[in-house]
């Protein structure tokens, strides 16, 4: 593939290869519209049809197909039938997938096909150079499908959960809170929380997956259960003051009197180490520093009195030493009011400090679990032997930093077997067919890896010299 330099040539040659582009739009699976792109300016609008903004919210599937009429299109009443019956559909699927990388990435979490990407991505494709035995191309736009299964938070704990980045974290926090993005959804499983009516004592129990965006709002969110994100500027109202974002979770979900609120604000400010409290009530969130922000917002996040504290990378936008602190101030402020932590980090020093359990994900999905001396010491999944190989280290003899090779999988496509195998120099002919389930490890009871290595028939596979010794001087020496 090779870019498109001459615009008025491409669309020549487009229009001498293709005669017609078909397009048949669904939502829901229902044929909402279909039509014929006459050349690759029809594309070139927002106005049009077929425009990327529209597509892009992901409750639309487009199909597109070149040099085929409506008769030999049988059936296109749904995107299965018009891929299913589409004269060598299946075979067109076939060779520009094997052969070219034709998915992009969107920042609504979906993925998309290049010849979607309006003018220039239309242009592009007769670069293709489509095969005399190939008649066409139909596109469609996929779900990326992620699978996250945590054990159990109990109250004063710290779960960490580690990854690469892609990896799903924030995803899976952010469906705890119910704040996934518009074209996201959970399609099973349940997410409980249970607490303790503080009117009757009465313990209660809800699946937040089956909570209204009302009940979300006005019982768990904020109240529950907050949360810390990464960039605090851009958590923070640039239009109001310091006081004001403190106060409002207060009034808006207990009425809290104007005057409490304020004095309760000042108080948060003195526990996150604000110094002149009072004063900072009047500042904009650009008068402050870095470090200053994020106490702010994790304020805020305190301002209702949560249960629980998720925190995603609270500390990534900070530098080395204003990460320590703020790492300091959440450990003190948990032990205070007794939370429960969900920490979201790539940095294993991080979770060093901070977890009871670590989660370790890969692809959506957890690969391995256990408390933090067993993932430190005893890891047993290859990705969590790449990750802690990863870490820099003073005493090594390398003069590079380790890097697991490859990159994580596209989600929009079916992942067959382990999504790692690629990746991993240790996996078995199995690995490439089957999804290994949870393993637990003998002599543990929260232990428990996804990974073929751990079944009594595959063969016996050691973790790397270099990262055994580099452990078990941690373990000696203990992680600072």
């Amino acid at each position: 593939q090779q870019p498109a330099t001459d615009k008025g040539q491409l669309e020549d040659n487009l229009s001498a290869r293709i005669s017609s582009i078909r397009y048949y739009l669904y939502k829901d699976n229902t044929l909402v519209q279909s039509g014929i792109i006459d050349n690759a300016t029809d594309l070139d609008t927002d106005t049009h049809p077929l425009s990327f903004p529209k597509l892009a919210f992901g409750e639309y599937c487009l199909g597109l197909v070149a040099n085929a009429s409506e008769e030999e299109l049988s059936d296109t009443t749904t995107p299965e039938a018009l891929n299913l019956n589409y004269p060598g559909a299946e075979q067109t699927k076939d060779y520009f997938t094997s052969c070219y990388d034709f998915t992009v990435d969107c920042e609504c979490g979906y993925q998309d096909f290049v010849i979607l990407r309006r003018t220039q991505a239309v242009t592009q494709f007769q670069l293709k150079q489509l095969p005399k035995n190939i008649t066409g191309i139909a596109v469609e736009m996929h779900k990326v499908a992620a699978t996250c299964q945590i054990d159990t938070l109990y109250k004063g704990e710290t779960i960490a959960i580690v990854g690469e980045s892609g990896s799903g974290k924030s995803v899976t926090t952010k469906a705890i809170m119910g704040i996934m993005a518009g074209n996201g959804s959970i399609d099973g499983g349940s997410i409980n929380y249970t607490w303790t009516d503080e009117n009757t004592g009465e313990r209660i129990t809800k699946d937040i997956c089956q909570l209204s965006e009302k009940e979300m709002q006005s019982e768990i969110r904020g109240r529950k259960i907050a949360m810390v994100f990464q960039d605090p500027m851009t958590s923070l109202n640039p239009t109001m003051t310091i006081g004001n974002q403190i106060m409002e979770p207060m009034i808006h979900h207990y009425n809290t009197p104007k005057e409490e609120a304020y004095k309760k604000a000042v108080e948060l400010l003195q526990l996150v180490g604000i110094t002149n409290a009072e004063k900072r009530m009047k500042n904009y969130p650009h008068q402050l520093s870095g470090g200053m922000r994020q106490r702010i917002v994790i304020a805020i996040a305190l301002s209702c009195d949560p249960y629980v504290l998720i925190c995603d990378e609270p500390t990534t936008a900070l530098d080395v030493t204003i990460q320590a602190k703020i790492l300091e101030l959440i450990q003190d402020i948990q032990k205070k009011k007794d939370l429960s932590v969900i920490y979201i980090t790539h940095d294993l020093g991080v979770v060093a400090k901070v977890a009871d359990y670590v989660n370790v994900m890969y692809a959506g999905k957890i690969v391995e679990t256990g408390t933090i001396d067993e993932i430190f010491y005893d890891p047993r999944h290859p990705y969590t032997w790449g990750l802690l190989s990863s870490m820099p280290d003073l005493d090594t003899d390398d003069d590079e930093l380790y890097t697991i090779p490859g990159t994580p999988p596209n989600l929009a496509h079916e992942v067959k077997g382990d999504a790692f195998a690629p990746r991993n120099k240790y996996a078995l002919n199995i690995d490439l067919r089957l999804e290994p389930p949870m393993f637990k490890v003998p002599g543990s009871t929260t232990h428990k890896v996804a990974s073929w290595l751990m079944h009594e028939k595959a063969p016996k596979v050691e973790m790397p010299t270099e990262l055994k010794n580099r452990l078990e001087k941690m373990k000696k020496e203990g992680v600072e």
